[in-house]
């Protein structure tokens, strides 16, 4: 080849340098959003049935979110386009135990991160639990190996007087309440504290899906449990002096509170009984110095009656009889 050809093509080759690197700049590399759960954060306990805000921090520091994508176990759930990037997850119809939120972040360029979280869904969490029927919440305690509410059941679909009752037909009362309209029953004063009297048929399928009204069997064992003898707890009347582990440390007339060691909270809630409330006006032995609660169990001697405890003021022990399934008592749950 020519020298003058060489030199012609080194100058081309020096030119087209020149010119690209005088007007062509570095491609541009878009960055992928950030992507953070901040709510719940990972191993967090939820009561089945509450409502969780998920909640999640996206930015684009080069261009802006689109959109945000939240998934429980790989499922798509929901999606979220504006500030601030939530979503409600409402847990009552999710399992109990562990699941995996999942959110993706889009920027405007198509770019995507993630981030997940496992968190742990329980009916009992902080000692509570959820009544999905009418969203009551109930504390519960673990006594031995049964788990109590350890407070009286608040269930009321409907409401009577306590001039009316039945040995068959369900029948529910609130203390103190003589009308038929269930929203006036729960504004009662006594309702919030006491829960709701049922007589026996209603009592025997009034505790919420898992957990079921005691057998005489099941409060003997707690009653064991607690320190009561075999012989004591097989016996009837007052036995023992358990009842004041039972009972509330307030709430009790007559400075007959307990000390409540076993955290049941036993309150006196009452009875209705021969149409009346018994404690309301005129009577005695109700509301504030006894409560009654129903076990599932008939008395096998008479099937027009069922065992019961009872706890008073001014007994330290746990009685144990059997009353008449028309009378309306107290109801402790106890899981299944």
């Amino acid at each position: 080849m020519k020298k003058s050809n060489l030199l012609s093509l080194s100058a081309l080759i020096v030119l087209l340098i020149s010119m690209i690197s005088c007007t062509d700049e570095p491609p541009t590399i878009n960055e992928a959003p950030t992507c953070e759960i901040t709510n719940p954060s990972e191993g967090s306990e939820i009561e089945q049935g509450e409502v969780v805000t998920i909640t999640v921090d996206a930015k684009d520091s080069d261009g802006s979110i689109t959109e945000v994508k939240f998934y429980v176990d790989g499922f798509d759930v929901g999606l979220a386009t504006d500030f601030p990037y939530n979503f409600e997850w409402d847990t009552k119809n999710i399992s109990i135990g562990t699941h995996t939120i999942r959110a993706k972040a889009k920027d405007d360029n198509g770019n995507l991160s993630k981030d997940e979280v496992e968190v742990e869904v329980g009916e009992i969490v902080n000692g509570q639990f959820t009544d999905f029927r009418d969203g009551h919440k109930y504390k519960a305690v673990e006594i031995g190996t049964q788990i109590w509410m350890a407070e009286n059941l608040a269930w009321l679909p409907k409401v009577s007087p306590p001039s009316s009752g039945s040995y068959s037909t369900p029948y529910y009362y609130v203390y103190g309440y003589n009308g038929s309209n269930v929203t006036n029953a729960k504004a009662e004063r006594y309702y919030e504290t006491y829960g709701v009297l049922y007589n026996w048929t209603a009592a025997s399928n009034a505790c919420p899906d898992n957990w079921h009204l005691p057998t005489d069997e099941e409060w003997k064992q707690l009653e064991m449990y607690i320190g009561m003898s075999q012989s004591d707890a097989d016996a009837t009347g007052y036995r023992g002096t358990e009842g004041e582990k039972l009972k509330a440390t307030s709430g009790w007339n007559s400075n007959g509170n307990g000390t409540d060691e076993y955290g049941f909270s036993a309150l006196p809630g009452g009875l209705r009984f021969d149409n009346h409330y018994v404690g309301y006006p005129g009577r005695v032995n109700g509301v504030h110095d006894k409560g009654y609660w129903w076990s599932a169990t008939m008395n096998e001697s008479d099937n027009s009656t069922a065992w019961y405890r009872r706890l008073t003021d001014d007994e330290s022990g746990v009685r144990r009889s059997d009353f008449n399934r028309d009378g309306g008592h107290s109801v402790r749950c106890v899981r299944d």
